[in-house]
């Protein structure tokens, strides 16, 4: 069980920390309970897909190393064909 002193603090832990069940009131001066709820979840999900994006960068980057790296192993005093470019 957690309780945050202010608005930024709650919305940073539900940003930061998986969350079960959070109470909240609906009047949270100039924003609201749904404000409250909403950002952090918009939040999360723009940093998922900021995280998936990195991976498949990181994942093609590795794809590319290894063909590098088995050119750089292959025989080199047999002719090759050239690439395949699609």
């Amino acid at each position: 069980m957690a309780w945050a002193p202010s608005y930024e603090d709650g919305r940073r832990m539900l940003v930061h920390s998986p969350v079960d069940l959070c109470l909240v009131d609906y009047r949270l001066g100039a924003r609201t309970g749904i404000d409250f709820l909403r950002e952090p979840v918009v939040e999360r999900r723009r940093r998922e897909r900021a995280e998936s994006r990195a991976r498949a960068l990181l994942g093609s980057v590795q794809e590319i190393a290894d063909v590098i790296y088995v050119l750089s192993q292959t025989d080199r005093s047999r002719p090759r064909a050239p690439p395949f470019i699609a």
